[in-house]
């Protein structure tokens, strides 16, 4: 059953019907709620709605009150949007953000293909074809007059002396004893030679280590030192020594060393080859 009913806001009439059993009434108007009186003497009849939500018939807008239903996304009174509690209006600020972007876009876009349609093309360069040249007319061949010998004389040979073969010999052996002599010095200088009284450190091939005073160092036949220790006399035999002590004692093992490392052939044919300690 449809009521009149003057809302008590904007004093506007509306029809209001009562039959849903709620008194209640929004305006549609404002969008404010009134309450609706109930006659006297009349019993409401009930009518059951399965697709009513709720006794108020809807859900309130949260900005103008106004009831909407219940699955209503946005507010048509006032443009509020459920979704996110955005206005109706914020969707063409999106809307234009969008459209910025797309301009964008394409401006680049079109940026780009002006720039490849402004370079020139990239092709083959095609050499010109050469221009036909045409066989020269032959012309009778003219026997060239043979000079004689009066009028171009040979010029003599002059003969340049070379120079004489000994030069090269000599030079050779010029350098070779300039580095004899230089190895010969660094030798002195890095390993002098053992004198008698002297203190020493021998080191034997099997890594013992032994100090004392130099007593006598043998020549010739006795290859033997002599040393003086703290336990007393040592004899060693130079064969028994490293490379390094020998070539501080032995005359003979120094100089067989050094012509092996200059590859120099061994001054006395007879001498004794070095033996592995050389190595």
């Amino acid at each position: 059953m449809s009521v009149q009913v003057k809302c008590a806001f904007c004093n506007r009439l509306f029809d209001f019907d009562e039959s849903g059993g709620t008194l209640l009434a929004a305006c549609p108007n404002c969008g404010r709620q009134n309450t609706v009186a109930r006659p006297s003497g009349t019993v409401p009849h009930l009518h059951v709605r399965r697709d009513a939500p709720t006794l108020a018939g809807g859900k309130p807008c949260p900005r103008c009150q106004a009831m909407l239903a219940p699955d209503a996304v946005a507010c048509h009174h006032c443009g509020f949007v459920f979704a996110g509690r955005h206005w109706a209006r914020g969707l063409p600020l999106l809307r234009a953000a969008w459209l910025l972007i797309g301009l964008a876009g394409l401006l680049v876009v079109g940026t780009i293909a002006f720039n490849r349609w402004r370079l020139p093309a990239k092709t083959a360069a095609v050499p010109p074809a050469p221009p036909a040249q045409t066989a020269p007319a032959e012309t009778p061949a003219v026997p060239a007059a043979i000079p004689s010998a009066d009028d171009h004389p040979v010029p003599p040979v002059v003969e340049t002396p070379s120079p004489p073969p000994d030069d090269d010999h000599a030079r050779l052996e010029a350098q070779k004893a300039r580095a004899e002599k230089a190895f010969r010095s660094r030798l002195d200088e890095t390993m002098p030679l053992y004198q008698n009284q002297d203190q020493v450190e021998l080191r034997l091939k099997t890594g013992r280590i032994i100090h004392g005073t130099l007593v006598l160092a043998g020549r010739g036949t006795n290859r033997v030192a002599i040393l003086e220790t703290d336990e007393g006399k040592s004899i060693i035999g130079y064969a028994d020594m490293d490379r390094d002590s020998r070539l501080r004692l032995d005359i003979k093992y120094r100089e067989q060393y050094t012509r092996r490392m200059l590859r120099l052939p061994p001054e006395d044919p007879s001498m004794d080859s070095p033996d592995h300690s050389l190595e």
